[in-house]
């Protein structure tokens, strides 16, 4: 007797995802490749934080000298080529205060990136302090 093949029946598809048209595009940041080290996603997550973390000091600093230009500017006691001086180098301050600012938004990104890469965000581990109960 001559048996029929019976195809067995193909899964079932796919659910459509929808598309988003509108939405903005995020560029997602991969860490550094740094010849001959292994650094773990918590590692990297670390090296961002400190890097945000020295661009913030950095912008803190600048924004402080830029404060005591304005000051003596206001001040009214310079006045000629210090004047103009003083003015130029706020100039300076406030672009380099500009570009600062950006490399913070960068990093917070970076940060925020990063802290999705499983791994990367671990909880230091528990520790009782205190008097014992």
């Amino acid at each position: 007797m001559h048996e029929a093949q019976i195809a067995p029946p193909s899964p079932p598809s796919p659910p459509q995802l929808p598309v988003i048209t509108d939405a903005p595009a995020v560029e997602l940041i991969q860490p550094p490749a740094v010849a001959g080290t292994n650094a773990s996603p918590s590692d990297v997550l670390q090296a961002y934080q400190a890097q945000r973390d020295e661009l913030r000091s950095q912008l803190n600093s600048l924004t402080s000298e830029r404060y005591s230009i304005a000051r003596r500017l206001r001040e009214g006691e310079v006045s000629g080529v210090d004047k103009a001086g003083l003015e130029s180098r706020m100039q300076a301050l406030d672009t380099r205060i500009l570009d600062v600012s950006k490399s913070v938004a960068a990093a917070d990104l970076r940060v925020a990136t990063q802290k999705g890469v499983p791994g990367a965000n671990v909880p230091p581990p528990f520790s009782e302090q205190g008097p014992p109960r």
